[in-house]
């Protein structure tokens, strides 16, 4: 979660009550990664900030920094789908001792590189969610149950359990060509990728 909390600062991910989309596989086949060194640098919206650095050649690490300076290191690569550019983001490690209980999750960003401007467009959760419950959008995914932990009346001690709620996490499940296909069908749809945060290059 932590992770999560500071891409949806850097304006990477629409996160409101644990509403996010993320994804089990890459965004994005192989044959669409690229790579553009204009990406490369820092970039700062107010207090936050995203660098990305050269990781090997068709990939870059990027560090998310908060206003309060907390900071998190991820991978991300970038792809050509038609006439767009997107981001697939997921955890560089995972920081725990759950030998392998955690499975890193793939994000995706839709991304503008205009000179010392780069705009940055997250899934938007709410249209993810309606298009599915409306059966518009066909796509493998799972909701994922969140623990609700509470004191029963007259218990000394709290329990949890799972639940499901409205706005609970969607894991897409589908394959790196379908997920393509879906970040290709409604790259340039405005409720699709919300609206975008503006960053500025640091010189």
């Amino acid at each position: 979660m932590r992770t999560a909390k500071l891409l949806a600062m850097c304006g990477v991910m629409v996160l409101m009550s644990g509403c996010y989309v993320v994804s089990l596989h890459p965004f994005f086949t192989e044959e669409s990664v690229v790579f553009d060194q204009a990406l490369v640098g820092t970039w700062t919206l107010e207090k936050q900030a995203m660098t990305f650095k050269q990781a090997y050649e068709n990939a870059y690490t990027l560090i998310c920094t908060d206003e309060e300076g907390e900071r998190c290191e991820l991978e991300a690569c970038l792809a050509r789908v038609g006439n767009f550019l997107f981001l697939d983001v997921y955890p560089k490690e995972i920081e725990d001792c759950s030998n392998g209980l955690l499975v890193p999750a793939h994000s995706v960003m839709r991304v503008w590189i205009e000179g010392d401007v780069l705009r940055v467009a997250g899934l938007n959760y709410e249209w993810v969610r309606s298009m599915i419950d409306e059966k518009k959008l066909e796509i493998a995914h799972e909701y994922l149950p969140t623990r609700a932990v509470s004191t029963p009346p007259g218990k000394d001690s709290a329990s949890f359990k799972w639940e499901e709620k409205p706005d609970n996490p969607i894991l897409l499940t589908a394959s790196s060509k379908n997920l393509q296909d879906l970040c290709l069908k409604y790259g340039d749809d405005k409720e699709a990728f919300a609206e975008p945060g503006e960053f500025h290059r640091q010189r």
